[in-house]
């Protein structure tokens, strides 16, 4: 009776270590899914803060770098820091390159983003003059809205991309560095390919911010069109009072026998 009592007890235990197992496993799988959840969420957030306000992430990515452009330690940083072992002849090649990117970079910004938001600005305005034909309801109010914040987005934009048609210094071949050593020749080099690469960066950024203005702006003016079209057709085909039918031209009473 005595075996079969510690052999029950044995039994017991292990069951109660084999069930802590596997809660302490379930637990620990819980928790390991709900951190990966809160930080996709806050993935979702952050990626929804930039598209939504993109000009808000732009002024303080644009701050960092200009404090880093402007930096009389740039070639300390741990990107840079390495430029000063490059050869001469490889720093004036590279330097070569940013600038035919830098060139690139604000044609295409001052091109394409400003033709676009000319474009879009007049579809704007073009939907303010249909807009009365909406009455002041909620759906006249929403379609306002969108509208407005579609012009917003992309005049805001066209102010951005213009940032490209400013004057900025130069960095790179200059008749005073021709006239230094090569060993600080080489030093100067470095310094100036750093601070080229990083205006770039905020040029890239400055795209891609004017390029998210413009797709909001987009967006939400051809939500506004959709909105009238459906509106209009709901007025007209189903006697719905979204429309105002006589300041489109129509008699509610026409076609009605007396």
């Amino acid at each position: 009776m005595g075996i079969q009592w510690k052999l029950l007890q044995k039994y017991l235990a292990r069951r109660r270590t084999l069930l802590w197992e596997c809660q302490r496993k379930y637990f620990a799988r819980c928790w390991r899914f709900l951190r990966e959840a809160r930080s996709c969420l806050f993935s979702i957030w952050n990626r929804a803060i930039e598209i939504i306000f993109p000009y808000v992430i732009y002024y303080k990515l644009g701050r960092e770098m200009s404090r880093l452009e402007s930096s009389d330690e740039i070639l300390k940083e741990p990107d840079y820091s390495r430029f000063i072992e490059l050869d001469t002849d490889k720093l004036y090649r590279r330097l070569d390159d940013e600038d035919q990117r830098a060139s690139a970079i604000n044609e295409k910004t001052y091109k394409m983003a400003l033709t676009l938001s000319v474009a879009i600005t007049i579809i704007g305005f073009s939907l303010t003059e249909i807009s009365d034909k909406i009455q002041y309801s909620v759906v006249g109010y929403i379609f306002f809205g969108l509208i407005v914040f579609g012009i917003i987005y992309s005049l805001i934009s066209a102010g951005i991309a213009l940032g490209a048609l400013r004057t900025e210094p130069y960095y790179g071949n200059t008749t005073q560095l021709l006239l230094k050593e090569d060993a600080e020749r080489q030093e100067i080099l470095a310094d100036c390919l750093a601070r080229t690469e990083v205006r770039n960066l905020r040029r890239q950024h400055r795209n891609e911010v004017t390029y998210i203005g413009l797709r909001n702006g987009n967006i939400l003016l051809l939500t506004a069109l959709v909105l009238f079209v459906v509106s209009l057709s709901i007025g007209f085909f189903a006697g719905s009072g979204m429309v105002n039918l006589e300041e489109a031209g129509h008699s509610p009473m026409e076609g009605i026998e007396p």
